[in-house]
């Protein structure tokens, strides 16, 4: 198991490795390996069950014969700066034995490049937010560079965990007025003709939790002058109501 720092936005390895260190075998050997919210998984020794709710990824071994070992692998994505963010392993059979283990990373800001150009920030003023409470994602869009920016169009993708609420959700301030529209869980603004250089525009979604666990949100960002959409992640935590 690999411990140490990462960058955010990095991947982290572990291996866990499973023995049967007895003389008889061991029969319905489970294995669950959950992780702190700083550590999302990505990839996996196949036929794993991931359970969103508990960031957790389990399996189920049929048969370990004694001395007998098997090998599982993970791949980690680090979405958020932690102090230390774990991966804790649990091991049982049906005969009773058990096994607990965890491995630790520190993962380190990065500090980003001095921004340019169109930039985008998503911001949530409900950390975490409680399920079945509303609240407001912010979107802050700015221009940095000396030169104005024409059509720039925003496009906000939910979560089927969040439930966009018309009633709060506004664009930046006119004129012209920057109208919501709604299809599903995709919000997406009517185009800012301009947006001149060092001018920032917010615009407001309000939400609806609906289910507990770390959940992503995404912002899309395109002007006339883009030939790619800037594209903002964030990660909301959302957490049972009391």
């Amino acid at each position: 198991v690999r411990t140490g720092v990462i960058d955010q936005n990095g991947t982290v390895k572990f291996d866990v490795v499973v023995t049967n260190q007895g003389t008889e075998p061991m029969t319905h050997v489970t294995l669950s390996c959950r992780f702190d919210p700083a550590l999302l998984p990505s990839r996996a020794t196949p036929d794993h069950r991931y359970d969103k709710d508990t960031n957790s990824l389990s399996w189920t071994l049929p048969t370990l014969r004694p001395r007998d070992s098997q090998r599982l692998e993970m791949e980690c994505t680090a979405v958020r700066p932690a102090a230390r963010a774990c991966n804790r392993v649990y091991a049982k059979s049906l005969q009773g034995d058990s096994a607990e283990a965890e491995a630790c990373v520190e993962v380190r800001a990065v500090q980003p490049p001095a921004p340019t150009g169109l930039t985008m920030n998503i911001a949530s003023l409900a950390t975490p937010a409680a399920v079945g409470r509303e609240f407001s994602l912010v979107v802050q869009v700015a221009n940095r560079s000396q030169f104005p920016e024409e059509d720039v169009t925003l496009t906000v993708l939910l979560p089927p965990e969040l439930l966009p609420v018309r009633l709060g959700t506004s664009g930046p301030a006119g004129p012209p007025r920057i109208l919501p529209h709604f299809d599903g869980q995709t919000i997406r603004f009517d185009p800012i003709p301009k947006v001149s250089g060092g001018e920032t525009r917010t615009y407001r979604i309000q939400v609806q939790a609906q289910k507990a666990g770390d959940v992503e949100v995404e912002a899309r960002l395109t002007s006339r002058g883009k030939l790619q959409p800037i594209v903002q992640r964030a990660v909301q935590a959302i957490i049972p109501r009391d």
